[in-house]
């Protein structure tokens, strides 16, 4: 898995080309400027507009879907997907009732 960002990120010749040359190309930590996307996308003979797609996707981070077992803020703890009939509709009518209460409450005050 360790080399798990570059089958995600490079899957043309250019953005491989891309991925392993863009950082070492860069002279700050901030975003390119036209004129330095276009002098790199010249040195290393791939097109400014892949140069740009490049860099939006290596400023990224990688999130670990579950990265702790027990860690509720991990996407496994809250993506959960709820499937169970009764409790969808029980949500939904709840839901529901307290939407007419909110708007019977704002009737009676406006």
């Amino acid at each position: 898995m360790k080399n798990w960002r570059i089958v995600k990120v490079a899957t043309t010749k250019a953005q491989r080309k891309l991925f392993f040359k863009l950082r070492s190309k860069k002279t700050s930590s901030n975003w390119l400027s036209e004129q330095e996307t276009h002098d790199i996308a010249s040195e290393l003979n791939v097109d400014s507009k892949t140069v740009k797609l490049m860099e939006n996707r290596l400023s990224g981070t990688d999130v670990a879907f579950d990265p702790v077992e027990e860690d509720d803020n991990s996407p496994s703890g809250y993506l959960t997907q709820n499937t169970n009939p009764l409790t969808i509709l029980e949500a939904q009518d709840s839901e529901d009732d307290n939407t007419k209460k909110l708007i019977s409450a704002l009737n009676q005050i406006g």
